[in-house]
């Protein structure tokens, strides 16, 4: 199965499947927004997120997802496939869910 996220779909998310079993995949760019909260064009390229540590700002992608996981407690049949630590780990974790680090 592959959760592909298209420009321009309405629900901005596909599902393709080779079989009825369905697997749901998660993956945290835990950087994501971190220039703009000090006013810095984007997160991309180690200086901009450099320069956005050094005013201050701190990665609220993993408190982001862990909100959003929260509303999947206890709903979700097998685990979840994601990346190791702070990219999806970390917040299954805290959230308690079924998960498998691929």
């Amino acid at each position: 199965m592959i959760l592909a996220f298209l420009p321009g779909c309405r629900y901005n998310a596909h599902i393709l499947t080779r079989s009825n079993r369905v697997k749901l995949g998660l993956v945290i760019n835990p950087l994501a927004g971190i220039g703009g909260a000090v006013g810095l064009k984007g997160s991309d390229g180690s200086a901009i997120v450099a320069e956005a540590l050094h005013r201050g700002a701190r990665p609220h992608a993993g408190e982001r997802a862990l909100a959003a996981l929260a509303k999947f407690k206890g709903g979700l049949a097998g685990p979840v496939l994601t990346a190791g630590g702070s990219m999806g780990e970390d917040a299954l974790e805290q959230a308690g869910i079924e998960y498998e680090v691929v």
